[in-house]
């Protein structure tokens, strides 16, 4: 996001990850157990959707997102209580770049300090 044409990263919860950077709850077979109660980013978003779709839909969740931080809302308090506790994600291009590795058969991740945690990602 950009706010007077300086861009900044907006906090956001992101579900927990494997070391490789995929969901926690992607099964074996690629699909996810908890589908039936998907977060919110699995609810609307999928890997399959165009990006003509997916980026309106981002952009939306993140103007909501910022909504919510600058009222001090409840996203904003659960962040904030995550990140208190030490429960951060990395950056998501970090995210992307892990599971990218994994796809390809890069193997491990290249350090600890990239590893997906459980809890808020900025």
């Amino acid at each position: 996001m950009a706010r007077g044409g300086t861009p900044f990263r907006i906090p956001t919860l992101v579900p927990a990850r494997r070391p490789d950077g995929a969901c926690l709850f992607l099964t074996e077979d690629g699909r996810c157990a908890v589908h039936a109660a998907a977060p919110f980013g699995c609810a609307f978003f999928d890997a399959h959707q165009a990006a003509a779709e997916a980026g309106p839909r981002s952009a939306a969740g993140l103007r909501a997102v910022l909504a919510d931080w600058l009222a001090g809302g409840p996203y904003a308090v659960v962040w904030q209580a995550l990140d208190a506790a030490g429960l951060r994600a990395p950056p998501p291009e970090a995210g992307r770049a892990l599971l990218r590795q994994a796809r390809s058969g890069g193997g491990s991740p290249p350090s600890d300090e990239v590893r997906s945690r459980p809890g808020a990602s900025y």
